[in-house]
């Protein structure tokens, strides 16, 4: 594995590593780390596929150590060739402090996507996730479009996931334009309509995830080796009100 010259942004140390034709992103511990952050992305970004949302291959190293780095593949490149990417933040036209919605990232695919329905349900089924781990990076930096030619985008896989147990019950991005930024299961399956998901669908979606995620936070963690009373302290994320409510809708 050869590191690379040059980072990326954000606010935790990164780099980017050539493992054979493969660049991947590498995050590494931070000195300053009060919780096991790169272990328990890696765990989020398995129980994210495990519920069947799209993500780049995504590994742990130096797992045995007290700094463990997460290695996510980059998937705005296919072997040399750079795929052009953008952030939902940029295809809206977003700036400075400018906050956004996802219904506004809805109308974005529905004038832009190669597949705007499959690209619907995905992200749909991203905020529920988002919802549902108390993910604390849904800003629109963190969605993103991949290019995929005759001027069509098409969501990118998910990345930037981090539960936050401690966290208050906000949304970076809010559900509906104008709308408050409130983590609500009840809204999202108010807002199903804007997705073009029928509502016998969104409720599917809901409990299916709400189920997946709770029979399998446990053992995602475990497998990154965040058991005991680290566990024990990022229950409140995957184990909630917001939970409650989706597995009765």
């Amino acid at each position: 594995m050869q590191a690379l010259a040059g980072g990326s942004g954000g606010a935790r140390p990164k780099a980017n590593v050539r493992d054979g034709d493969a660049l991947w992103l590498a995050k590494f511990t931070s000195v300053h780390d009060q919780q096991p952050i790169e272990r328990v992305e890696v765990a989020t970004l398995r129980l994210a596929a495990a519920c069947g949302i799209r993500t780049p291959a995504t590994r742990l190293e130096l797992a045995d150590t007290p700094f463990p780095v997460a290695l996510i593949q980059r998937f705005d490149r296919r072997g040399a060739t750079r795929i052009p990417y953008i952030s939902a933040r940029t295809a809206l036209g977003k700036t400075g402090a400018e906050l956004g919605s996802y219904t506004e990232i809805v109308d974005f695919m529905r004038s832009y996507s190669s597949d705007p329905m499959a690209d619907f349900r995905e992200l749909y089924q991203r905020l529920i996730f988002t919802i549902l781990v108390s993910n604390k990076d849904d800003q629109l930096k963190n969605h993103g479009f991949l290019y995929v030619g005759s001027g069509r985008w098409r969501l990118s896989p998910v990345f930037d996931v981090n539960p936050a147990p401690d966290r208050n019950p906000h949304l970076e991005t809010a559900i509906l334009e104008g709308g408050a930024h409130d983590r609500s299961i009840n809204l999202v399956l108010e807002a199903c309509e804007f997705f073009e998901i029928p509502e016998p669908e969104a409720r599917e979606m809901i409990r299916t995830t709400a189920q997946r995620i709770s029979e399998g936070w446990r053992e995602a963690l475990r497998q990154v080796g965040v058991s005991g009373a680290l566990a024990r302290d990022y229950e409140p994320a995957f184990v909630n009100d917001q939970t409650a409510t989706a597995l009765e809708i």
